[in-house]
Formats: structure tokens, C-alpha cells, sequence
């Protein structure tokens, strides 16, 4: 499940949309290369693409879970049985995530949260030349300052303003 919950996450999944993702959600249900993310009262439902170790991990999940039975609407990150995308199974997410960074040894870090995970995601789409905008509805964002703030990205900051004007030699 972990493994899971991270592919998602890397997908730019928030947890409560990596507890509410079915098989039916991936793009191909042998080889998936996208997810439909259902999306939140904040966050758009939006498909994006799984990076190649995700679809490694989500073509083992969904073959494992189809071997056993599982259906189209089986869940894919969480098996409680609190309702999909609700509190007790968004927790149950956080926790999985929290357990990868533990073992990662980045939980002594203030600044790393299971939520650093998606906005990586967006800052590295960025940093491969993506616009905000297209960060933002990759993120599923509603906002370019959201966006913004997740990727850390100062869109309002003029590289001018740190020039000291006596340094200039002319």
C-alpha cells in the first residue's frame, strides 16, 4: 500500500484523493501510464501521467488485486473500511505516506510533510518548463497563487530588486 499511496502521490494526488482512486481510474488496466484523480472541494478532478515507476508499482497493485477478485471499483491505496476519500481513510494514506519519509530519514525535517511529495511533483513539472498554468491544472489547482505557494515558486519576486545600484561599475 505503500508503494501505492507514493506512485499516486507522485502523480500529484492530495491523500484523500489517493484513498478515493479505483482501478478503474488507471488509464489501462494492465499496463496503466495515467490516473484520473477524482479531485476534492478544492483540488479539480484532472488525468495526469504516472511517472515510470508508478506505473510499475500501479501495474503490480492492479494485477494483484485482480488476481485476488477485485473489481473495476476495488480501491487502490486503501482497504479500510472507512468510506473512500473520508478522514479515517485520507489518515490512513498520511500514515503510509509518513512511513516512507520515516524510512527515508526525512521526517526529522519541519519542512517535510506527505503533502511535500505532490508539490514536488508540480515543482519538478516546472523546472522542466511547464507554465504556471499548466502546473496549476496539473496540480489540479483552482488558484496560480496556490500553485504558486506549493511549488515554492516566488512569481511576485524581482531578481532587480537584490541588485545593489552603487555595485554597478560604469
Amino acid at each position: 500500500m505503500r508503494a501505492t499511496a507514493w506512485a499516486l502521490g507522485e502523480a500529484t494526488a492530495v491523500s484523500s484523493e489517493i484513498a478515493a482512486v479505483r482501478i478503474r481510474d488507471l488509464d489501462h488496466p494492465v499496463w496503466p501510464t495515467a490516473v484520473t484523480l477524482p479531485g476534492t472541494r478544492r483540488i479539480r478532478s484532472r488525468e495526469v501521467d504516472l511517472t515510470g515507476w508508478g506505473c510499475l508499482v500501479l501495474t503490480e497493485r492492479a494485477r494483484d488485486l485482480t488476481e485476488r477478485g477485485a473489481n473495476p471499483g476495488t480501491l487502490l491505496a486503501y482497504g479500510g473500511s472507512a468510506p473512500a476519500g473520508g478522514a479515517k481513510a485520507q489518515a490512513s494514506v498520511c500514515n503510509a505516506l509518513r512511513d516512507v519519509l520515516d524510512s527515508a530519514g526525512l521526517s526529522g525535517e519541519s519542512d517535510v510533510r506527505p503533502s511535500s511529495l505532490r508539490h514536488w511533483a508540480g515543482r519538478s513539472y516546472c523546472q522542466q518548463g511547464a507554465t504556471i498554468q499548466a502546473v496549476a491544472r496539473h496540480l489540479g489547482h483552482r488558484s496560480l497563487d496556490a500553485t504558486a505557494e506549493d511549488i515554492a515558486l516566488d512569481w511576485d519576486h524581482d531578481p532587480a530588486d537584490e541588485l545593489d545600484p552603487w555595485a554597478v561599475d560604469l
